[in-house]
């Protein structure tokens, strides 16, 4: 969009656009919150330990809606298991925030104890103006999953889902389960009218506020955190129950929101740049979009941006 003299020459090299089709899943669904509400949520790593968490999650090591079947199964050196990912954030729930500034936007790095010598660090890319990584992937043959959230109106955003594995096609039954609501995925009716939002296909979520996200209670006072089936509509539960535009003015932000702080200075640079005619930099720097996400764990004595320097480097 803007002047066609200011258009940059390619587009961002997102990893998801540039594998084979086979090799990625596409999803969207309309969430009634405001975007930048959405996109804080997606580079918090702190909620994690407490949002998506099982009762046993310290012991199983299984976070609540992630189903086994889009999980890697073992550990590839620095990379730890799914499960020892999961272990770990149950046991120490109070991360500390580091900000790697780049190209694209920043790296967000948590950082958790794992042991008396290492720390387990997860790595999540903000890619201005919307774009989140979840951080993982660093398994031998697993998939990534990121998220686009694009403004409809100041109290709607698409949420736009992206599922790609680097090295090999996704299976069916990954597909399947990721389509059925499980993991990042949301289940939508796409025919649903919204002519209040003059739109006639909504891809509304089936699990909403207006039917409580289906908690299962059963499931909530035995097993899981929310009782709410997926990690998306566990996630959408909190951004859209501070209604559609918190407020932000009533905020005391601590030292876990480094991330958000962060990016509300970044997006209101921005703006007010555009607001003196300055066209921002980062659209016109395509190739610095080649990044992925990463879930770690270092010794301690390893600075976080040099232990994580070759496993978030995109390679398709």
């Amino acid at each position: 969009m803007g002047p066609a003299e200011l258009m940059p020459p390619e587009l961002p090299q997102f990893e998801w656009a540039r594998v084979d089709a086979g090799q990625r899943i596409a999803t969207k669904r309309l969430q009634s919150s405001n975007w930048a509400q959405a996109v804080e949520g997606g580079i918090d790593s702190s909620h994690v330990s407490f949002l998506h968490s099982s009762l046993n999650q310290a012991q199983t090591g299984m976070i609540a809606g992630v189903p086994q079947q889009a999980v890697a199964p073992g550990s590839s050196g620095s990379n730890p298991s799914f499960a020892q990912q999961g272990r770990t954030m149950a046991i120490d729930k109070s991360p500390r925030f580091w900000i790697g500034h780049r190209d694209f936007g920043f790296l967000a790095a948590a950082r958790r104890n794992a042991g008396e010598d290492q720390y387990y660090w997860r790595i999540t890319p903000y890619l201005a103006p919307w774009y989140t990584i979840i951080p993982g992937g660093g398994q031998e043959g697993s998939s990534l999953s990121g998220h686009a959230w694009v403004p409809v109106d100041d109290e709607h955003v698409w949420t736009f889902t992206f599922t790609w594995n680097p090295t090999r096609p996704i299976t069916d039954e990954e597909r399947a389960t990721h389509l059925k609501g499980f993991g990042v995925h949301t289940e939508v009716d796409k025919d649903l009218p919204r002519w209040d939002l003059k739109i006639s296909n909504s891809y509304s979520p089936i699990r909403n506020m207006n039917n409580n996200y289906m908690v299962d209670y059963e499931e909530r006072r035995k097993r899981t955190f929310t009782g709410i089936k997926g990690i998306s509509e566990q996630d959408m539960s909190i951004q859209e129950s501070m209604w559609p535009i918190v407020p932000r003015w009533k905020e005391h932000l601590g030292t876990t929101d480094k991330a958000i702080i962060e990016f509300r200075k970044l997006v209101m640079g921005m703006a007010r740049d555009l607001l003196e005619g300055n066209e921002p930099e980062f659209p016109h720097t395509p190739d610095a979009y080649k990044v992925r996400s990463a879930a770690i764990t270092i010794d301690r004595s390893v600075p976080w941006e040099d232990g994580s320097a070759e496993v978030v480097k995109a390679r398709a």
